[in-house]
Protein backbone atom coordinates (compact mmCIF):
# COMPACT_ATOMS: atom_id res chain seq x y z
CA UNK A 1 0.00 0.00 0.00
CA UNK A 2 1.56 3.12 -0.60
CA UNK A 3 1.40 6.37 1.20
CA UNK A 4 -1.12 8.66 0.59
CA UNK A 5 -0.66 12.29 0.90
CA UNK A 6 -2.22 14.89 3.22
CA UNK A 7 -2.66 17.06 6.05
CA UNK A 8 -1.15 14.79 8.31
CA UNK A 9 2.18 14.35 6.00
CA UNK A 10 2.37 18.43 5.93
CA UNK A 11 2.09 18.74 9.85
CA UNK A 12 5.12 15.88 10.31
CA UNK A 13 7.20 18.09 7.55
CA UNK A 14 6.31 20.94 9.29
CA UNK A 15 7.00 19.72 12.96
CA UNK A 16 10.19 17.99 11.93
CA UNK A 17 11.41 21.22 10.13
CA UNK A 18 10.47 23.62 12.62
CA UNK A 19 12.14 20.47 15.36
CA UNK A 20 15.00 20.46 12.50
CA UNK A 21 15.57 25.32 12.53
CA UNK A 22 15.28 25.14 16.39
CA UNK A 23 18.22 23.08 16.37
CA UNK A 24 20.01 25.05 13.54
CA UNK A 25 19.65 28.44 15.55
CA UNK A 26 20.67 26.52 19.03
CA UNK A 27 23.34 25.48 17.57
CA UNK A 28 24.12 28.71 16.01
CA UNK A 29 24.41 30.51 18.77
CA UNK A 30 26.54 27.79 21.00
CA UNK A 31 28.78 28.77 17.57
CA UNK A 32 28.48 32.60 18.22
CA UNK A 33 29.17 32.26 22.10
CA UNK A 34 31.96 29.41 21.81
CA UNK A 35 33.49 29.90 18.19
CA UNK A 36 35.52 33.00 16.99
CA UNK A 37 36.61 31.76 13.52
CA UNK A 38 33.98 30.89 10.18
CA UNK A 39 32.35 27.86 10.50
CA UNK A 40 29.51 26.71 8.05
CA UNK A 41 26.23 28.09 8.92
CA UNK A 42 24.19 25.34 10.93
CA UNK A 43 21.03 26.79 8.71
CA UNK A 44 22.28 24.52 5.76
CA UNK A 45 21.08 21.81 8.35
CA UNK A 46 17.15 21.63 7.71
CA UNK A 47 17.30 22.88 4.00
CA UNK A 48 19.59 19.85 3.34
CA UNK A 49 17.67 17.88 5.58
CA UNK A 50 14.24 18.51 4.16
CA UNK A 51 14.84 18.51 0.19
CA UNK A 52 16.61 14.93 0.84
CA UNK A 53 13.57 13.83 2.73
CA UNK A 54 10.52 15.72 1.56
CA UNK A 55 11.72 17.06 -1.87
CA UNK A 56 12.25 20.14 -3.51
CA UNK A 57 9.03 22.28 -2.48
CA UNK A 58 10.11 21.31 1.09
CA UNK A 59 13.49 22.35 0.55
CA UNK A 60 12.60 25.36 -1.20
CA UNK A 61 10.31 26.30 1.82
CA UNK A 62 13.52 25.50 3.95
CA UNK A 63 15.49 28.23 1.92
CA UNK A 64 13.11 30.58 2.48
CA UNK A 65 12.55 30.05 6.18
CA UNK A 66 16.58 29.62 6.15
CA UNK A 67 16.61 32.98 4.75
CA UNK A 68 14.14 34.54 7.19
CA UNK A 69 15.96 33.39 10.21
CA UNK A 70 19.25 34.39 8.69
CA UNK A 71 18.09 38.23 8.50
CA UNK A 72 15.36 38.23 10.90
CA UNK A 73 17.31 41.10 13.02
CA UNK A 74 18.08 42.98 9.62
CA UNK A 75 20.69 42.79 6.94
CA UNK A 76 24.51 42.83 8.61
CA UNK A 77 25.98 46.29 7.83
CA UNK A 78 28.28 46.95 5.21
CA UNK A 79 31.95 47.00 5.50
CA UNK A 80 33.98 49.83 4.63
CA UNK A 81 35.63 48.10 1.93
CA UNK A 82 33.17 46.75 0.06
CA UNK A 83 31.12 48.23 -2.56
CA UNK A 84 27.58 47.39 -3.52
CA UNK A 85 28.40 44.84 -5.12
CA UNK A 86 30.24 42.74 -2.70
CA UNK A 87 28.03 43.91 0.01
CA UNK A 88 24.76 42.19 -1.99
CA UNK A 89 27.28 39.02 -2.54
CA UNK A 90 27.93 38.54 0.83
CA UNK A 91 24.60 39.03 2.27
CA UNK A 92 23.39 36.89 -0.93
CA UNK A 93 25.48 34.08 -1.20
CA UNK A 94 24.01 31.85 1.74
CA UNK A 95 20.42 31.92 0.79
CA UNK A 96 21.39 31.75 -3.01
CA UNK A 97 23.47 28.32 -2.04
CA UNK A 98 20.49 27.21 0.11
CA UNK A 99 18.13 27.85 -2.42
CA UNK A 100 20.40 26.05 -5.23
CA UNK A 101 21.28 23.17 -3.14
CA UNK A 102 17.01 22.74 -2.24
CA UNK A 103 16.44 23.05 -6.45
CA UNK A 104 19.40 20.34 -6.83
CA UNK A 105 18.72 17.73 -3.62
CA UNK A 106 15.08 18.58 -3.68
CA UNK A 107 14.59 17.89 -7.23
CA UNK A 108 16.40 14.31 -6.98
CA UNK A 109 14.55 13.61 -4.60
CA UNK A 110 11.22 14.86 -6.19
CA UNK A 111 12.06 12.66 -9.23
CA UNK A 112 12.59 9.47 -6.67
CA UNK A 113 9.15 10.33 -5.17
CA UNK A 114 7.50 10.43 -8.55
CA UNK A 115 9.36 7.25 -9.87
CA UNK A 116 8.60 5.28 -6.60
CA UNK A 117 5.01 6.46 -7.15
CA UNK A 118 5.17 4.87 -10.74
CA UNK A 119 5.99 1.72 -9.58
CA UNK A 120 3.72 1.26 -6.37
CA UNK A 121 0.67 1.94 -8.90
CA UNK A 122 2.55 -0.28 -11.57
CA UNK A 123 2.88 -3.14 -8.52
CA UNK A 124 -0.66 -2.69 -7.66
CA UNK A 125 -2.00 -2.71 -11.48
CA UNK A 126 -0.18 -6.56 -11.46
CA UNK A 127 -1.71 -7.50 -8.67
CA UNK A 128 -4.97 -7.09 -9.65
CA UNK A 129 -4.18 -8.66 -12.87
CA UNK A 130 -2.42 -11.73 -10.97
CA UNK A 131 -5.54 -12.06 -8.90
CA UNK A 132 -7.76 -11.86 -11.70
CA UNK A 133 -6.14 -14.80 -13.42
CA UNK A 134 -6.01 -16.56 -10.45
CA UNK A 135 -9.63 -16.58 -10.22
CA UNK A 136 -10.14 -17.22 -13.13
CA UNK A 137 -7.72 -20.05 -13.11
CA UNK A 138 -9.84 -21.21 -10.41
CA UNK A 139 -13.20 -21.22 -12.02
CA UNK A 140 -11.38 -22.54 -15.27
CA UNK A 141 -10.41 -25.94 -13.58
CA UNK A 142 -14.04 -26.28 -11.53
CA UNK A 143 -15.32 -25.81 -15.34
CA UNK A 144 -12.83 -28.57 -16.44
CA UNK A 145 -13.88 -31.08 -13.52
CA UNK A 146 -17.70 -30.44 -13.96
CA UNK A 147 -16.67 -30.95 -18.24
CA UNK A 148 -14.97 -34.18 -17.05
CA UNK A 149 -17.74 -35.71 -15.47
CA UNK A 150 -20.51 -34.82 -18.01
CA UNK A 151 -18.19 -36.28 -20.61
CA UNK A 152 -17.37 -39.42 -18.51
CA UNK A 153 -21.22 -39.51 -17.88
CA UNK A 154 -22.34 -39.21 -21.53
CA UNK A 155 -19.88 -41.80 -22.42
CA UNK A 156 -21.72 -44.59 -22.38
CA UNK A 157 -19.75 -47.68 -23.10
CA UNK A 158 -20.83 -51.11 -25.20
CA UNK A 159 -21.32 -54.33 -23.24
CA UNK A 160 -19.19 -55.39 -25.94
CA UNK A 161 -16.69 -52.91 -25.39
CA UNK A 162 -16.54 -53.87 -22.03
CA UNK A 163 -16.57 -57.66 -22.56
CA UNK A 164 -13.47 -57.00 -25.08
CA UNK A 165 -11.74 -55.00 -22.50
CA UNK A 166 -11.57 -57.99 -20.08
CA UNK A 167 -11.02 -60.69 -22.18
CA UNK A 168 -8.19 -58.92 -23.42
CA UNK A 169 -6.30 -58.37 -20.41
CA UNK A 170 -5.42 -61.94 -19.60
CA UNK A 171 -4.03 -62.33 -22.95
CA UNK A 172 -1.25 -58.92 -22.81
CA UNK A 173 2.37 -59.27 -23.02
CA UNK A 174 4.37 -56.75 -21.50
CA UNK A 175 4.59 -54.78 -24.98
CA UNK A 176 1.10 -54.29 -24.88
CA UNK A 177 -0.34 -54.61 -20.78
CA UNK A 178 -0.31 -50.71 -19.75
CA UNK A 179 -2.95 -50.11 -22.75
CA UNK A 180 -5.37 -52.64 -22.08
CA UNK A 181 -5.17 -51.90 -18.43
CA UNK A 182 -6.10 -48.31 -19.27
CA UNK A 183 -8.61 -49.10 -21.58
CA UNK A 184 -10.28 -51.67 -18.85
CA UNK A 185 -10.04 -49.09 -16.68
CA UNK A 186 -11.34 -46.34 -18.69
CA UNK A 187 -14.06 -48.19 -19.55
CA UNK A 188 -14.80 -49.49 -16.21
CA UNK A 189 -15.28 -46.00 -14.53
Amino acid sequence: PGRVGGAHDVDVVAFGGALLFGVAVLAKQVLLALVSGPYPNPLWLPVIVLSLQHGMAAGLAAAIVAAGVQYWGGLPPALMTEDMYGYIGRVAAEPVGWTAVAFLLGHIRSRQSANRSGLEAELAESRRHCAAVADLCADLRTRTELLERQIAANARCSNVDIAEAVSELPRASWENFVPRLTRFVALMT
